[in-house]
């Protein structure tokens, strides 16, 4: 089976064309789960890096190509001539065999065009291109605009990412109208809600308050003061503490309760904030408070991300433009920078009224590492 191996942002990923792509859940998911290397916890007979930052699968086709994949919830079928291309993701879990098809991977996202274009599924001239992409998962339209270099995405750039060596040519992605593709309502609890979870360091039952987002994807904002975490903690001491991942744990699946998902689905995440304050990051580099306007920690898959999901970062820049979420900056103007483990991250939003956005962007870069020919199982072939 072809198969690209693709970094996009902080993410790494299998991206295949998704004509190559089962239409039926079951075989699809069997595929998934082989191409990564499912369950294991080395995946070491796939090509998963053991992190869920870097067991993720990405299918990208043409909007003719979509019809197959359209059945069942959160399926989203393209209008003729609205867009460009299609993307379906699925999060692979690394030590149990399950994949997650609810959402979607910002970073990732960002590396559609340039797969894309290495493909040759489209084809572009000229210094720059917009791409017009739709997210079959969550219905989500998005713009991509990058610089070309002989008709695919510039080797070279000068923008640099907190967590990825180097520099490289940016990727502007922008998400349209991203709220409310999975519950209806950008917040779907109104700004603020009390979640009543039990803590499992105390054996104590708290409400805390939180924010439920749903923009680019679910994300439940709380405080660290409000949980007893220190927010500028690296993620290697946070998932360290078993009695703090099981909190966020069970704040997740508060949060899902309340925004109507199964308690066993990914989303929403459970994003820590704080106010920012002078700490190390993972380099060890020392962050001044006035460099940042949040400090933030993430789950993915119930435990701190290394960096920040694009995708979870952009729903804190929308909470950070709509007045009265806990994330709320009311001299914003819309712009924020977000202090993850790894440095800073640069987010917008664009609010459209007091409780909704028309879109939220992020500069990304990518680059496609690998082609290859994956010998599937058998009784996969």
């Amino acid at each position: 089976m072809r198969v690209s191996l693709v970094r996009g942002g902080t993410s790494k990923g299998v991206f295949v064309d998704l004509d190559a792509l089962p239409a039926e859940p079951d075989r699809r998911d069997a595929l998934a789960l082989a191409l990564l290397g499912s369950p294991d916890p080395m995946q070491l007979d796939g090509l998963g890096g053991t992190h869920s930052s870097t067991s993720k699968l990405m299918a990208v086709g043409t909007p003719e190509q979509a019809a197959p994949h359209l059945a069942g919830p959160g399926r989203y079928g393209p209008a003729d001539g609205e867009v460009d291309l299609v993307s379906l993701f699925g999060q692979v879990a690394v030590d149990r065999p399950a994949v997650d098809w609810a959402g979607n991977c910002g970073n990732l996202t960002a590396a559609v065009g340039a797969y894309a274009l290495h493909r040759g599924l489209l084809r572009r001239s000229g210094p720059r291109t917009d791409l017009r992409l739709l997210n079959l998962n969550t219905g989500t339209r998005i713009r991509l605009s990058m610089p070309l270099v002989d008709g695919r995405l510039a080797p070279t750039g000068d923008l640099a990412i907190a967590g990825v060596p180097g520099t490289a040519a940016p990727i502007e992605v922008e998400f349209c109208d991203p709220g409310g593709t999975r519950t209806g309502s950008a917040l779907p609890a109104g700004p603020r809600t009390g979640l009543r979870v039990r803590d499992p360091r105390t054996g104590r039952d708290t409400e805390v308050t939180a924010t439920l987002i749903d923009v680019a994807t679910p994300v439940v904002l709380v405080r660290a003061t409000d949980l007893d975490v220190p927010a500028t903690a690296p993620p290697a001491a946070l998932n360290a503490d078993a009695g703090l991942l099981g909190y966020l744990s069970a704040l997740r699946r508060a949060g899902a309760e309340a925004m109507g998902f199964p308690a066993s689905a990914s989303v929403p995440r459970v994003a820590v904030i704080a106010e920012p304050t002078t700490h190390r990051l993972a380099d060890g580099r020392s962050l001044s408070a006035a460099d940042a306007d949040l400090v933030v920690r993430m789950t993915s898959m119930d435990v701190v991300h290394h960096a920040l999901p694009a995708t979870g970062m952009l729903a804190v820049a929308a909470a950070a433009a709509l007045p009265g979420t806990v994330g709320y900056l009311p001299d914003s103007a819309g712009r924020c920078r977000l202090a993850h483990p790894k440095g800073i991250a640069r987010v917008s939003a664009r609010p459209s009224g007091p409780a909704s956005v028309s879109s939220v962007s992020v500069s990304r870069t990518a680059r496609v590492l690998l082609d290859g020919e994956f010998h599937l199982p058998a009784g996969l072939a």
